[in-house]
């Protein structure tokens, strides 16, 4: 069965902003004194910022690593982002999967304020509608909590929705709410996890979205 909506998540799948992150990551740790792990790369992202910070020796005290990610997100929001671009054929796909009528959403562990700026330069012309981890004032959002959200707002016929992502959090909403789990393999989670953790596919490629019939691989 083809997808009447799709909701996809953004860094990793449908965008590469490692870099920027690192960088933005990197100078909110500078601000508070914490030493930064030797082997700090861009191997390191993906998951949210106080995820990360779990990884960096110490351990990081909870009032720390809470001024770290204030600080990240005061950098974040501001950032020129020049290192951000979407995957190959990813605009192109998005365009076609419209012109198909297949309804498109953006559900994501960045902050509000970044995501609206990169869904404008990139997305404008094909996302419905994006909800990011803090679009509920006071609430940090789950990705399984965030797809739920769309599928109520836009009534969405969960039999016919993909949910595609890089990460074990996308194939668990995505199983959750009975959408079909769909990953691509060349974001920040290995194959074989994402298959290990319920992935209906992997994907080399974003454009294989437009052949797939949506039966396991």
């Amino acid at each position: 069965m083809r997808p009447s909506a799709i909701v996809f998540d953004l860094d990793g799948t449908l965008l590469d902003s490692a870099e920027d992150i690192l960088e933005a990551l990197k100078q909110a740790v500078g601000d508070h004194a914490v030493e930064l792990p030797k082997d700090l790369s861009c191997d390191w992202i993906g998951p949210p910022i106080a995820e990360i910070l779990n990884r960096f020796p110490g351990p990081l005290s909870a009032e720390t690593k809470m001024a770290v990610v204030q600080s990240f997100r005061g950098y974040y929001d501001n950032f020129p982002f020049t290192q951000t671009r979407p995957y190959p054929q990813v605009l192109t796909t998005l365009e076609t999967l419209c012109l198909e009528g297949v309804a498109l959403f953006g559900a994501t562990n960045k902050p509000e304020v970044p995501t609206k700026r990169l869904v404008h330069q990139w997305f404008s012309n094909c996302f419905v509608d994006t909800i990011s981890i803090d679009s509920f004032p006071g609430k940090q959002l789950s990705k399984t909590e965030m797809v739920k959200s769309l599928i109520r707002k836009h009534s969405l016929d969960k039999a016919s929705t993909w949910v595609v992502g890089d990460g074990v959090g996308d194939l668990q909403a995505a199983i959750v709410t009975q959408c079909l789990p769909v990953a691509v393999g060349y974001g920040y989670t290995s194959a074989k996890v994402l298959r290990e953790n319920g992935a209906k596919i992997v994907l080399a490629s974003i454009d294989e979205l437009l052949t797939w019939n949506g039966r396991p691989d």
